[in-house]
């Protein structure tokens, strides 16, 4: 189980060995409600007192899962609560407690004396009102902080207000005892040894694309899907392991490329046969497409394993891993064969992509070739962005729509579970930008009819963004409300600014605004190229 030891409990433990205040940059995990639930043996209610060396116990108020009792004190949980903040003498938290045993190195001696450990984010404040906040890593590096409490740049505590928007107790204890009756009929098929008559029900808990919402809590529980996949990896069946990685969708688990290869595989003779598995697959237009992605995938996370350093931005080329080594001409002439197929699925030639050398004339000659042709956008943007990458004159000879700056709008994948609430649709933007492009002020969603031309400059609500140093970004966001617009079809662009001045447009998305007996609905239109 080496995904569930680094993601459960070694980051806290290790974080606990030092000071909040020592800077260390580190992702502190926070796990939603039914992954706490799977993960403990125990939940209390606690008051904390602070002891004379400083070392908080926590006294049982109530217990609401497991064994102990009122009034029993835990005296060796200090290693654990130092990296949450606020945590002080006097405060009552609800705590999520694991009792079976861990190893701990030296340096973690004192967590080792504690008969519990505290997973990632396993603890919740009950302020002065009994509404409860749970805690967030704010800032990297950071502490765990409490919702409506800041400590990095400047001291905040919520207001009553603020606190009493949040959770009452007696509804946290509610969605806690939901929780565990959903958690505990799946304990006994997540923790003995699985066999294969097991394999239908571990792959329905590890299903975030399914268009049911049954057991979607339960399904959506990051820790029950990982623990979900561990058991089908030690059926040593990669057809099925490939399946549940399908099913897990964009939620994969942390290093889910070695765990395909090292489950079952414990020599290097069966680590290459995993290997040329996944490029048999990946070549098989039988196949389900959802399994050659993550095939590809899995191809693509093994090959950035290089055996030195690189110069520039992290390319996949050469192929130079131990694992692929010896496969990589076969590798390259099944991408380059599947790329230049106007049949194949267009995610499938876009991942395909990056397995072509850009350093060969008559590569990128063939790339621009399909360049021409493709009706895909999303694959004009992989190509674009393929080529931004290696040089900002490459990319130009393309003479590209978008300027300096290259993007695609697409539709964020819908679930049963992960419905969004405004039309039922989210929206993502990928950009691209020249090395030697104009600083920028924004971007704004730009809707514009078809039929009137009438363009909608819109507000929207974003839920993930991220940028970096290459001028590579990524942006999901939904509409704050769909009733102004028409009933009609549209098309939806993300322009870049600069003041006024637009610098570039992104591909766009055709959508249709349609009147329902419950408002309007918002659809990715039949006609919208792939």
């Amino acid at each position: 189980m080496r995904i569930q030891k680094s993601k459960l409990v070694f980051v806290v433990v290790l974080l606990a060995s030092f000071s909040p205040s020592v800077s260390i940059a580190m992702d502190l995990h926070h796990y939603d409600l039914h992954s706490l639930v799977y993960m403990s043996t125990d939940i209390v209610i606690a008051n904390l007192s602070q002891q004379a060396d400083h070392t908080l116990v926590a006294t049982v108020t109530q217990t609401l899962y497991g064994s102990l009792h009122r009034g029993q004190q835990l005296d060796k949980l200090s290693p654990f609560l130092i990296f949450f903040a606020p945590m002080e003498d006097g405060m009552q938290v609800i705590l999520f407690l694991d009792r079976r045993p861990h190893a701990y190195d030296f340096f973690h001696s004192e967590a080792a004396k504690s008969g519990f450990a505290i997973p990632p984010s396993g603890v919740y404040l009950v302020d002065a009102y009994e509404h409860v906040h749970e805690y967030y890593q704010l800032d990297n590096p950071g502490p765990y902080v409490a919702q409506g409490y800041a400590f990095y740049f400047e001291k905040h505590t919520p207001t009553r207000e603020q606190d009493l928007a949040l959770p009452s107790l007696e509804e946290v204890r509610s969605r806690i005892r939901a929780a565990i009756k959903a958690v505990e009929p799946r304990r006994p098929l997540l923790d003995r040894v699985a066999v294969p008559e097991d394999a239908p029900a571990l792959l329905d808990l590890a299903d975030t694309t399914s268009q049911t919402r049954q057991d979607c809590a339960l399904r959506m529980a990051e820790a029950v899907r990982e623990r979900a996949i561990v058991q089908i990896g030690s059926l040593h069946d990669p057809e099925l392991l490939l399946k549940a990685y399908a099913l897990a969708g964009a939620v994969l688990p942390l290093n889910y490329e070695f765990e395909f290869i090292e489950s079952g595989a414990s020599t290097p003779h069966k680590q290459q046969a995993r290997v040329r598995y996944l490029i048999e697959t990946l070549s098989d237009k039988k196949q389900d497409a959802a399994l050659r992605v993550v095939a590809v995938k899995i191809l693509l996370s093994l090959s950035k394993v290089h055996s030195g350093p690189q110069n520039g931005p992290s390319k996949v080329l050469p192929i130079d891993s131990y694992l692929l080594a010896s496969s990589a001409t076969r590798i390259e002439s099944t991408s380059k064969a599947i790329f230049d197929d106007d049949s194949q699925d267009p995610r499938l030639r876009e991942l395909c992509l990056q397995f072509l050398s850009l350093d060969r004339p008559e590569t990128i000659a063939d790339i621009k070739r399909v360049y021409a042709r493709t009706r895909s956008k999303s694959l004009r943007f992989a190509i674009e962005k393929s080529f931004l990458l290696e040089s900002d004159a490459l990319y130009q000879s393309l003479n590209p729509p978008g300027g300096p700056i290259t993007g695609v709008v697409t539709s964020v994948p819908q679930s049963g579970c992960a419905r969004r609430s405004t039309g039922g649709i989210a929206f993502q933007l990928d950009y691209q930008e020249q090395r030697k492009s104009e600083p920028n002020t924004g971007r704004r969603p730009v809707m514009t009819n078809l039929l009137t031309g009438q363009r909608y400059i819109e507000n929207i609500r974003t839920f993930d963004e991220w940028g970096n140093s290459l001028r590579e970004g990524h942006l999901e966001f939904e509409f704050n409300a769909i009733s102004d617009f028409p009933a009609g079809n549209y098309s939806l662009v993300m322009e870049t600014m600069r003041g006024d001045e637009v610098l570039s447009t992104s591909y766009e998305l055709k959508l249709a605004v349609r009147e329902t007996h419950a408002g309007k609905e918002l659809l990715v239109s039949k006609s919208t190229e792939k």
